[in-house]
């Protein structure tokens, strides 16, 4: 009897937190952008199977829309009509479209790119491609890259190094985040390494390194196991981020734990557990919603949110269009959900609400 009152308490208290509850979100579509080698298109590379060659990709920010092409080794700005403003890298002055507005500059390899709230764009610039296999056995690029900062206007302003100054390179760049004070995150890499860089204009005033070992969960006097951090995920305040760190017994997955780790004080502190490999920290948003994306999921994408006392308020369901040749998700600064979705005609990009 005892058991049966405390299962109906569990279920009761599941289905009040929102454990159950799932919302589609619906899609409005905010632009298209074309398909081809005209200044203003993208290039959507791909064969007679569909496979693509994934060369471009999409930044929604306040009322723009910022999209990379590495095949022709430009940045270009969008509004949200899907007007071209801006055109970077290997463009011409005397290019059509006078209404463009147009930076020469050389790109190499061009990876994640963010914007602040003052239209400022900073852009990976990979130099070369070199690639090396981690611990886990997974494949990454360790290219040294530099981060080019770019004003409202499209023109260059200064370039980003390790140090502030661009004399020592990054290295595997996982992301770049900017916080509500218009600082500069980037979260980089070197095998299991991880490092937070933080940039206030040219100034680094924050850096922290992750060792191997750093996360250790001591089980009992004979187990303990070393956390492998999967992600890293700022704060949109700026002082503190978020760190995913999934536990293994040799080879198999016991839990991933979620980490608050504040930068005045150093320190991490515990916000939840997840025993259900399925389950990765995707974002934060707004300063208190924790998104952790069901990854088995394959015709629409699916997120349970959490907040930071490790309960769970609910789920929200993206169902995205059929017949992309290829789909992704990603999240605002200010934590607006966006994809985009690439067709041979080109890129369409949708906010979620």
């Amino acid at each position: 009897m005892v058991k049966k009152i405390l299962m109906a308490i569990a279920c009761s208290m599941l289905i009040s937190c929102g454990y159950f509850r799932v919302t589609d979100l619906s899609a409005n579509r905010v632009c298209a952008i074309p398909s081809g080698a005209a200044l203003g298109a993208v290039s959507i590379n791909y064969n007679e199977s569909g496979l693509l060659d994934m060369s471009f990709g999409v930044l929604l920010a306040d009322d723009k829309v910022y999209v990379k092409d590495n095949i022709q080794k430009k940045v270009l700005v969008f509004d949200r009509d899907g007007k071209c403003l801006i055109a970077i890298g290997n463009v011409s002055a005397t290019a059509e479209g006078k209404d463009i507005k147009k930076t020469q500059v050389k790109f190499d390899i061009i990876g994640t790119m963010v914007a602040d709230s003052d239209g400022n764009l900073y852009v990976q610039n990979r130099l070369a491609s070199v690639q090396r296999i981690d611990a886990a056995g997974t494949q990454i690029d360790m290219s040294p890259s530099f981060i080019l900062v770019f004003d409202e206007e499209g023109k260059l302003q200064y370039t980003i190094g390790q140090t502030g100054m661009p004399t020592v390179p990054f290295y595997y760049i996982e992301h770049l985040e900017i916080d509500k004070k218009n600082r500069l995150f980037v979260i980089a890499r070197t095998y299991d390494i991880w490092s937070v860089y933080r940039f206030d204009k040219r100034q680094r005033d924050y850096y922290m390194t992750f060792s191997r070992n750093y996360f250790v969960d001591t089980v009992d006097a004979t187990t303990s196991y070393t956390g492998k951090i999967e992600n890293i995920r700022i704060l949109h305040s700026g002082d503190s981020f978020l760190l995913s760190v999934a536990y293994y017994n040799n080879t198999r997955f016991k839990y991933r734990k979620l980490y608050q780790f504040d930068i005045k004080e150093s320190k991490p502190v515990e916000l939840l557990k997840i025993s259900e490999p399925k389950n990765e920290l995707f974002t934060v948003a707004q300063n208190k919603y924790i998104y952790v994306w069901n990854v088995e999921e394959t015709n629409e994408v699916k997120f349970m949110l959490y907040n930071f006392d490790g309960t769970i308020i609910g789920n929200v369901r993206c169902k995205f269009p059929g017949q992309a040749l290829f789909s992704d998700i990603d999240i605002t600064s200010e934590g607006k959900l966006y994809s985009y979705h690439a067709y041979s005609t080109g890129l369409e990009v949708y906010e979620w609400k």
